[in-house]
């Protein structure tokens, strides 16, 4: 049984997704006749944390048992942060991803073999996010994976920011991806075959003796989703693709920020030429794309709209 005061001491690091949840449970039960001080102080430690899955957690939480913002906020919940985009981020996807989910439920259902969908944009851009909450949204109903592009990069980070560092524009674009064996393993997925990614591993992803191969099953597989800035050049292997519009002063503070959050020396000059470089490519991806969500998050062309 947890205990309140406890938890409310508990260091941010060491809570878990069941202690947010009955945090959130606790909230919900009593948001309207004042919850505990303990529960709020908790919750925002967490928010100022600035820990993306353990805020992914809390919101989907507060998704699940439909809490309002404006309620949250009266009773102190820093449902918007100056820290990071993270929290507020979220909740305005909610609204994205509510709308995407009727599309990508009703293709789902159509198709005889498993639907395979990618999100592209800019790094920054709020794909991870919005896959992972689509994830969650349609959980009861579909059995979903997310497949990676991040996995699939030639070299590790560490030697590939340095390949970067030295060649610019010669090595930025889909020529630091292996799409050639993404577009392979897209089409084993949709005859229904397991695959083996490559996975860099977690606590040392700068050395390249830490990547190693990890078995993607597709068993009970419902639908599966490309995250990855370059996937929209995958459109002949891929049911569909949502290109994310959003502006380059947008992403490149949001990468600046998820970049000194886990604790990376942050060249903020090279940076800049790097998204620049990438914006101009990744953009070509949008005259094609299925669906294209504007900057506030709002889809402006549906191709499969009613």
């Amino acid at each position: 049984m947890r205990n309140l005061e406890l938890l409310s001491k508990k260091p941010v690091e060491e809570i878990t997704k069941r202690d947010i949840d009955w945090l959130v449970t606790l909230l919900a039960e009593t948001i309207h006749s004042g919850p505990d001080t303990r529960i709020i102080k908790t919750l925002n430690r967490i928010i100022e944390a600035c820990n993306h899955d353990q805020v992914f957690e809390l919101v989907a939480c507060i998704i699940d048992y439909k809490l309002k913002r404006e309620d949250l906020g009266a009773i102190g919940l820093h449902v918007y942060k100056e820290k990071s985009y993270t929290m507020e981020f979220y909740f305005d996807a909610i609204p994205l991803v509510n709308l995407l989910s009727i599309t990508i439920a009703r293709k789902i259902i159509e198709n005889d073999s498993i639907t395979i969908f990618g999100i592209c944009g800019e790094s920054g851009s709020g794909k991870t996010e919005i896959a992972r909450l689509i994830q969650h949204h349609l959980k009861r109903l579909f059995e979903i994976r997310i497949l990676k592009q991040d996995n699939y990069f030639k070299l590790p980070p560490k030697a590939n920011t340095e390949k970067r560092m030295h060649e610019l524009e010669a090595w930025i674009g889909p020529q630091e991806v292996k799409l050639d064996l993404m577009a392979e393993h897209i089409s084993a997925i949709k005859r229904g075959e397991n695959i083996k990614i490559p996975v860099i591993l977690d606590g040392d992803s700068f050395k390249e003796e830490r990547i190693r191969e990890e078995v993607f099953s597709v068993k009970g597989v419902d639908a599966v989703i490309v995250d990855g800035t370059y996937c929209g050049f995958l459109k002949d292997v891929l049911d569909f693709y949502i290109y994310l519009d959003v502006p380059y002063t947008t992403t490149e503070r949001r990468r600046l920020e998820r970049d000194r959050g886990r604790g990376d020396t942050v060249d903020r000059e090279f940076l800049k030429k790097v998204l620049a470089i990438e914006r101009k490519i990744i953009l070509q991806q949008k005259k094609d794309a299925d669906i294209i969500v504007d900057e506030n998050y709002h889809i402006i062309y549906n191709k499969f709209a009613l």
